[in-house]
């Protein structure tokens, strides 16, 4: 049994939303495939349907993962890889590696929990020079109900590391089976040999930690916008300030489609979409120029969305 001394008390786990609390882009995407879902977890292999689910014991929330391609042998997957400013914590330690599964009555395939590292460059443990630090088949332990698995990393994590991350990788499977899934929450990456209780965030400072890697500024339809001043005749512009510092200049995700927006001065007008200007790690300004906006030089205008799939978001994601 490690010690309070043996063992880190509070920052201990490197993974960012590990009970799934957070998910900016929509609690329930489709089938689909190679994109970000809950914040900081990336869903590759091939084709499949996340959803957010109840947590155990009422704490957060599950991630599933139900496989949806009938290629044989495929494989669905949960990822998540750390910045190399998070990285170098772990370089020349153990890292262990701990989390709650389950899997649906129609479960079928193989299960590996895995530690990766990548030397390369920062970025995706599953691209580029990258070794597999440990990888364990715990299909032949699943169940129905929540279970905690642990592993623990061979090797240290070498000196040159860039990124470790961990991956759930569903495989040896195929079809599309709705109880063909697992879920997993209370996901853990801890420096050294030893699983230690997980780390519980207050839902601000979880929501802090993923907004450094992508930050939903606005959704949904009749919801504000800025407050905006015109330096030209329809032209509108403002600066927004991001709440946290990001991860890196990140690139502006808009939703854009026929009166997506509108602005507001002397009378309403739609517009489709937004630009995204003079990007950086704090602020980034949004403008609009005439295709839709009806303002003269000076005046100020309140801006909205007018849609249910208006969106507006800041990417910094690895």
């Amino acid at each position: 049994t490690a010690s309070a001394s043996e063992t880190a008390l509070g920052n201990r786990n490197l993974l960012i939303n590990g009970a799934n609390t957070i998910w900016q882009r929509g609690a329930s995407l489709g089938s689909g495939v190679n994109r970000y879902v809950q914040d900081r977890w990336y869903q590759w292999g091939y084709g499949a349907i996340p959803t957010q689910q109840t947590g155990i014991n009422g704490i957060g929330y599950s991630a599933r993962l139900q496989h949806n391609d009938a290629t044989a042998n495929s494989f669905s997957s949960w990822n998540q890889s750390l910045e190399t400013s998070d990285t170098v914590y772990a370089r020349g330690n153990k890292t262990t590696f701990s989390v709650y599964i389950k899997k649906g009555s129609a479960f079928t395939g193989t299960l590996n929990l895995q530690i990766v590292e990548r030397t390369d460059a920062e970025g995706s443990v599953n691209t580029g020079t990258r070794a597999v630090l440990h990888s364990e088949n715990i299909a032949g332990s699943l169940s129905t109900s929540f279970q905690r698995f642990t592993i623990t990393s061979n090797n240290n994590v070498s000196a040159s590391a860039m990124s470790i991350g961990v991956n759930i990788d569903h495989g040896g499977t195929s079809g599309t089976d709705s109880n063909n899934y697992f879920e997993f929450t209370q996901a853990q990456l801890e420096v050294g040999p030893v699983a230690t209780p997980f780390e519980h965030r207050s839902y601000g400072q979880e929501l802090a930690l993923c907004q450094r890697y992508y930050y939903n500024y606005v959704s949904g339809n009749l919801k504000s916008v800025f407050a905006a001043a015109a330096i030209l005749a329809n032209y509108i512009t403002a600066v927004i300030t991001f709440p946290v510092t990001m991860r890196a200049a990140p690139s502006a995700v808009i939703a854009s489609g026929t009166g997506y927006y509108a602005e507001y001065s002397q009378g309403e007008t739609a517009f489709s979409d937004f630009t995204g200007e003079r990007l950086d790690v704090n602020s980034a300004t949004l403008s609009k120029n005439a295709g839709g906006v009806s303002i003269a030089a000076g005046d100020s205008a309140i801006v909205y969305t007018k849609n249910a799939s208006s969106s507006i978001s800041f990417d910094a994601e690895l």
